[in-house]
């Protein structure tokens, strides 16, 4: 039997269903994030647009997503620079 769930976050969003399995819960809160994702207000300097994208063309990866998962996987290989923009990467481009 299903139960009653509600997850609430601010501006009064909410979803909710009878939930079944927690695949719906999990289905809610990625619903939510994607709507706060929209809602950042994100700069990033014009100086550094392009510049891990460019990097992981330059050494070979296929796009800034794959790089991104290759510098993260083993973070001693790459200077702090280079893995702070794959984390950057990672939690706002790749994720989507």
């Amino acid at each position: 039997m299903g139960e009653e769930k509600v997850v609430r976050v601010k501006q009064n969003t909410v979803c909710s269903k009878k939930i079944k399995a927690s695949l719906k819960v999990v289905e809610c809160i990625i619903k939510i994030v994607k709507m706060a994702r929209e809602k950042l207000d994100i700069n990033i300097k014009e100086k550094n647009k392009g510049k891990f994208t460019a990097w992981a063309k330059k050494n070979g990866f296929k796009d800034s997503c794959s790089a991104a998962n290759a510098v993260m996987k083993s973070k001693k290989k790459y200077s702090t620079g280079v893995v702070k923009m794959a984390n950057f990467a990672k939690n706002f481009a790749c994720s989507r």
